[in-house]
């Protein structure tokens, strides 16, 4: 049986592969545009909209804390 740490292990250098490529980093910056995550997310008089905002964001802030996490 494989260890949880092992399987996130595993799981981040796979996060890290498929987005060191040239068509991963153009996902990646797509995804970034799209999904809020370096603008505000909040719309006025609209907590669900915000809501699904913040959701969108937070995937790309899962997907850039994987590939930005240090190999031990």
């Amino acid at each position: 049986m494989v260890k949880p740490e092992d399987q996130i292990a595993q799981l981040i250098k796979d996060y890290k592969f498929v987005f060191s490529s040239d068509e991963g980093k153009r996902v990646l910056d797509d995804l970034q545009r799209r999904c809020f995550y370096t603008s505000s997310t909040f719309v006025p008089d609209n907590a669900n909209e915000t809501f699904v905002r913040e959701g969108q964001r937070s995937v790309v802030l899962h997907i850039n804390n994987f590939i930005n996490t240090k190999d031990k």
